[in-house]
C-alpha cells in the first residue's frame, strides 16, 4: 500500500513541476518580461544529456528517412524589413562570419538566416519551454565530455540562443569545454 502511495504522490510531484515550468515559461513568453540588460529571461535553459540531433546542411550525414518539419530549426519569429541594422560577428572554431540583423533579433535567429544564406552550418535539437541547444557550429562538435558554449564579448553567455537578443558590435564565440 505504502509502495503505491509514493508512487501517487512521486508522479503528482513530477507532473506539478512540469506543469509549473511550461506554464512560466508561457507566461514570461507572454508578456515579453526582460531584465535590466534588455535580454529576455527564460526559466532554466540547460542541456542535460544526450537527445536526437537535429542535422543541418554538410554537417551530420542525411537520415535515412526525413526529419518531422517539427524538429527542424526554424526562426521563433517573422523579422519585419527594418532601415536600422545590428551588426554582430560570430566565431566558431576557424570560422569567422559577421552578419547585419534587424533590430530585437534573437541569436537563434541570426543563426537561421546564416544558415539560410550558406554563411554558417549548425544543428541541435529544440527543447519545449527551454529553447534550441547548439550541438555542432561550423567545425565544433559537441561530444567526448565537451560541451559548446558561447561567449558574448568575452563573457560566458547566461542565457541560451534563444533568449539572447543581438546588439549592434556584439562578438560572439562558440568553445568546446
Amino acid at each position: 500500500m505504502w509502495k503505491k502511495n509514493k508512487t501517487i504522490i512521486i508522479s503528482g510531484v513530477i507532473v506539478i513541476l512540469l506543469t509549473t515550468l511550461a506554464g512560466r515559461s508561457v507566461a514570461e513568453r507572454a508578456l515579453g518580461r526582460s531584465g535590466d540588460d534588455g535580454q529576455r529571461k527564460f526559466s532554466g535553459e540547460f542541456w542535460s544529456g544526450e537527445s536526437d540531433n537535429i542535422s543541418s546542411r554538410n554537417v551530420l550525414p542525411e537520415p535515412a528517412s526525413p526529419i518531422p518539419a517539427e524538429n527542424k530549426p526554424v526562426p521563433e519569429k517573422k523579422l519585419a524589413p527594418s532601415k536600422n541594422t545590428e551588426n554582430i560577428t560570430v566565431i566558431a572554431g576557424q570560422d569567422k562570419i559577421n552578419l547585419s540583423v534587424a533590430p530585437d533579433t534573437t541569436f537563434y535567429n541570426a543563426l537561421i538566416e546564416a544558415q539560410g544564406a550558406d554563411k554558417i552550418t549548425f544543428s541541435g535539437k529544440k527543447y519545449p519551454a527551454l529553447g534550441f541547444f547548439v550541438t555542432d557550429i561550423g567545425t565544433l562538435h559537441a561530444g567526448d565530455g565537451k560541451d559548446l558554449l558561447y561567449y558574448v564579448n568575452g563573457k560566458e553567455a547566461t542565457v541560451g540562443v534563444s533568449g539572447y537578443v543581438l546588439k549592434n558590435g556584439d562578438i560572439l564565440e562558440w568553445k568546446l569545454e
